[in-house]
């Protein structure tokens, strides 16, 4: 690879776009300053200006798409202006490591919230899993959905069980499919299995199914077909030939 090229893909190159294309630029005069400021005093200036973000930039959604970060993927569309000032500050530490985690859990929930979408432009690491699980054990949506939609993070980065686990989530908040990006690499039985289950439990209470239901089933359905064979309750035999009906 020759040298002094900068992929589009790099974080930093990412944000640079975002900020031009995707921003209002009356923010480009704050971003420079903030930036200025970063360079000179360095965490102390992140650390006292982090929490201000919010108010200080904007909270409003970024104009953007899909794009590549790095090795990963992420939905610029899901960030606010404020989301985009924070990456964009914390790629220009020369480490997050340690510094992620304490901004993270000595946050309020906006600051947490920044913290975490910034975790797609990240490099990988135990960091970023951590605070991904984090995100996942709250009650909080908009927390849980910061740190596991609108990138590819969890279907990169989360074993099967992890996975499956954030997968449920979505079902029980009726989150759509798409926001899990790279959810048609994923399927596996047991979260067909786990996800029927889901379904019946939905119908016994009359509440309506997650709608992307048979979709994530249809990538793996033999633990439905051999669940089909060895189903002793006529009700649960009937729901489960019509999930693989519709699968079909």
């Amino acid at each position: 690879m020759e040298t002094g090229i900068v992929s589009l893909s790099d974080p930093r190159k990412v944000v640079e776009d975002a900020f031009i294309s995707m921003v209002d630029p009356k923010y480009l005069d704050r971003r420079g300053e903030y930036l200025d400021r970063l360079d000179a005093d360095g965490l102390a200036f992140l650390e006292v200006h982090f929490a201000g973000l919010p108010r200080k930039t904007a909270r409003d959604l970024i104009d953007g798409g899909i794009v590549p970060v790095g090795d990963g993927r992420v939905d610029l569309g899901a960030l606010r202006v404020c989301d985009l000032f924070a990456a964009d500050l914390l790629l220009r530490l020369p480490s997050v490591d340690g510094h992620l985690e304490k901004l993270y859990f000595q946050g309020d929930a906006e600051e947490r919230r920044m913290v975490l979408r910034a975790l797609p432009f990240i490099e990988s690491g135990a960091t970023v899993c951590r605070l991904m699980a984090e995100a996942h054990r709250t009650n909080d949506e908009v927390i849980f959905e910061s740190g596991n939609l609108d990138s590819d993070l969890v279907t990169r980065l989360l074993d099967d069980d992890a996975y499956n686990r954030v997968v449920l989530k979505c079902a029980f908040m009726a989150a759509p499919k798409e926001r899990l990006l790279g959810w048609e690499t994923r399927g596996n039985p047991a979260l067909s299995e786990a996800l029927f289950d889901f379904m019946t439990e939905r119908e016994a209470a009359g509440r309506p199914i997650w709608p992307d239901t048979a979709a994530i089933c249809a990538l793996e359905t033999s633990s439905l077909t051999e669940r089909l064979g060895r189903e002793a309750d006529p009700t649960l035999q009937e729901a489960l030939k019509r999930l693989l009906a519709e699968i079909v």
